[in-house]
Order: structure tokens, then sequence, then C-alpha cells
């Protein structure tokens, strides 16, 4: 082996000892493209279903207020809160229909099965929402029954959100999501 080296040109030496660097400064350059490429994809999944994030927010802050609302109804047996829960389930309805607009454009095949079935879930339980009124309004629902389809539906929605802190690989970015979260 010594014998090649002696006998080879100088231009080939160098060559020699600068293709090992060479090579390994491309595979760490293709490797931190391809990182680059995969982070700016998360990304870009967690931005689309971060801007869901403000609508289910909205809908969440109007659904407690309808539970609040339609507690001091029932409590009151009907004499209190008519014209405030009137109120504020078309405050609610606002938001719900702002979050369907924005849950049909959302495009869920580029996530998991999870975060669909989340979704499935949530939009099964506001369909039960008219329901819910009308016992609601005829003094059907005890406080306790009423209260549990809220809390479980917001619960639903607030799951939606949750999957974006399980989207993203960057710890930071999750757990600025779960923080996002427990503060809703």
């Amino acid at each position: 082996m010594t014998r090649i080296l002696k006998n080879t040109k100088i231009g080939v030496k160098i060559s020699l000892a600068l293709a090992l660097p060479v090579l390994g400064l491309l595979f760490f350059s293709g490797y931190t493209a391809v990182e680059k490429y995969r982070t700016a994809h998360e990304m870009g999944r967690v931005l689309a279903l971060a801007d869901l994030a403000p609508t289910i927010s909205a809908l969440v802050h109007e659904m407690q207020k309808e539970r609040g609302a339609s507690a001091g109804f029932i409590g009151s047996k009907g004499s209190k809160f008519t014209k405030k829960l009137s109120d504020q389930r078309l405050l609610t309805d606002g938001t719900f229909e702002a979050l369907q607009t924005a849950i049909s454009q959302f495009d869920t095949s580029r996530y998991s099965a999870t975060l669909a079935n989340k979704m499935t879930a949530a939009n099964g339980a506001l369909s039960d929402l008219a329901g819910v009124r009308s016992q609601v309004s005829n003094l059907e629902f005890s406080i306790p029954k009423m209260a549990a389809y809220y809390t479980s539906t917001i619960g639903k929605l607030l799951s939606i959100i949750e999957e974006m802190a399980l989207l993203s690989t960057d710890v930071r970015i999750s757990q600025s999501i779960t923080a996002y979260t427990a503060f809703l």
C-alpha cells in the first residue's frame, strides 16, 4: 500500500486526502437539508391546526357561558336567565358556524386518524346541542346532567387542540402548546 502511494502523483494524493472530508460534508449537508424539510413540513401541519385553535377556543368560551346560563335557567325553574340564555345561544351559534366553516376547509388527510376521530367525536357531541337546548328550555334536564353534556363536549373540543402538541417533535413547541391548552 505504501509503495502505491509513493508512486502516485501529488494531485491524486491531495484528492484522496480531501475526498473523505468532502464526502462527510456532503452527507452532513444532505442530512441537515432533509431534517430542515421535515421540520418545515411538520410546522406547516402544526400551523394549519393552530389556525383552528382560536375558533375552537371561542366556541369553548361561548359554550362555557351557555352552560352557566343554562344552569341559572334550570336552577330558577325558568323564571330567570331567559333572555341571557337566548342571547348566549345566539353567540354560541355564531362561533359554532365559524368552527364548522373552518373545519370544512381543514384537510384532515394530512393528519393521523386520531385527530380525525377527535374531530368526529366533537362534531357528534355538537350535533346533540339542539336536543340538549330543547331539554333545557323545557326544564327536562337536571343541572348535573346538563353540565355533564357541556363539560364533555368542551373536553372533546379541547382534545383537538391538544393534538397539536403531539404533531411536533420539537419539545419547546409541544410544551408551549400544552401550556396554551392548560390556560383554556
